[in-house]
Order: structure tokens, then sequence, then C-alpha cells
């Protein structure tokens, strides 16, 4: 469970950095977020963006792989998940923040 805090403390962190995270959530290392266009209405991101698979794209090319998913009838909503090993380390856990950070 502690690795599963500290992952949920650094993406709670990167929302702080980036508004369009609207919810950071989960249960131990499975935990995600959900990107948003207004983070006050919580209106989706334009699907013509395709913001959720440029978000994997560009931490696939950094090394690192994430699962993206969009709700609402597969249509509106962007979330994305990181479902480390459960031998992570904290340092792990730091470079897959950083990278999704660089990927943001």
């Amino acid at each position: 469970a502690a690795m599963g805090d500290v992952l949920m403390d650094e993406l709670k962190g990167l929302a702080k950095r980036f508004p369009f995270i609207a919810d950071v959530r989960g249960k131990g290392l499975l935990t995600g977020a959900q990107m948003v266009a207004d983070p006050e209405t919580l209106r989706p991101i334009d699907q013509t963006k395709k913001a959720t698979q440029r978000l994997l794209d560009l931490a696939y090319e950094r090394g690192l792989i994430i699962y993206g998913r969009r709700v609402k009838g597969g249509v509106d909503g962007d979330n994305f998940m990181v479902a480390p090993p459960m031998i992570v380390t904290s340092e792990q856990v730091g470079e897959i923040v950083s990278i999704i950070g660089d990927s943001l």
C-alpha cells in the first residue's frame, strides 16, 4: 500500500501542475486520472483532439506504457491509468510520474 500512496500523491501533484487533470483516483497501484477541457464544469476534451491517444503515444515514446480509456459510450471523456508492478520502488514511481508529466 505504501507505493500506492506514493503514486497517488505524485499524480495529485501532477494535477496541481496541469489544471486539465480533473480527478485522480484509484486503489493501490491501480491509479488513474481524468482529463477535461474545463475543470470547473468537467466538460470533456473535444474528441477530435484525441487527447488520450496522444498522451499514450508520447509516454510510449519515452518508454512508459500506460492505459487509456474513453468513456460515456466510448465517445466523450479522456482517462489514463497507471498499473506498475507490485515490486515498484519509489524511484521508479517518480520516473513514471515524470514521464507522464513530460508527456502531458
